[in-house]
């Protein structure tokens, strides 16, 4: 499998490494019900299930390395640890700290591939934990919106999303950052 050989590099060397390596390329077949790689994925999700804190400290130690080429199964991977069943304190901790992580760009400055996503995606998976409730969601935004700095692409995807939580609060911090119509009101002059 060479998908898997590529990504084996980024992930411990252990049982719960190789469980989420395994399961990160077979997650897709889950919904194939009754076959042997379904079974497989179903497999995989039960054994991180049943072990959710050390899910999470091996996720954290995956995505410091994981590089961008890899947003796919990172995306997938954040879905899944957000619908873990465990202390929600722990969840918000780690996709918040997922959300305000600078995105690699190249050589040009370009976010490659889907990469851009992991921060919206993780900001997703923070609002399901967070019941989707806009005042609880609010403050995480307004920190990660921050933390991104001068990286207004970020800044602007992570508004946009949480429009559809509070239209309000995302126009005011459009024009506060300067955003009309999803561009940067300098840009266009």
């Amino acid at each position: 499998m060479p998908h898997y050989e590529s990504l084996k590099p980024f992930f411990p060397k252990n049982k719960m490494g190789n469980e989420l390596l395994e399961y990160s390329t077979v997650f897709e077949f889950h919904v194939m019900r009754g076959t042997e790689l379904s079974i497989l994925a179903q497999e995989k999700m039960d054994y991180l299930n049943d072990h959710p804190e050390e899910t999470i400290e091996t996720l954290k130690i995956v995505f410091d390395q994981l590089p961008n080429k890899f947003a796919n199964e990172k995306q997938r991977l954040l879905q899944f640890a957000s619908k873990l069943e465990m202390n929600d304190d722990v969840k918000t901790e780690f996709l918040f700290n997922e959300i305000k992580r600078p995105l690699t760009r190249n050589q040009e400055g370009l976010i490659e591939g889907t990469s851009l996503f992991n921060t919206t995606i993780a900001f997703r998976s923070l609002a399901n934990v967070l019941e989707n409730d806009p005042n609880r969601l609010k403050p995480y935004l307004e920190e990660a919106v921050e933390s991104h700095g001068d990286d207004l692409e970020t800044k602007m995807a992570l508004i946009h999303f949480y429009s559809r939580y509070d239209s309000q609060t995302a126009r005011e911090l459009k024009a506060k950052y300067g955003f009309e119509d999803g561009m940067k009101k300098d840009e266009e002059q």
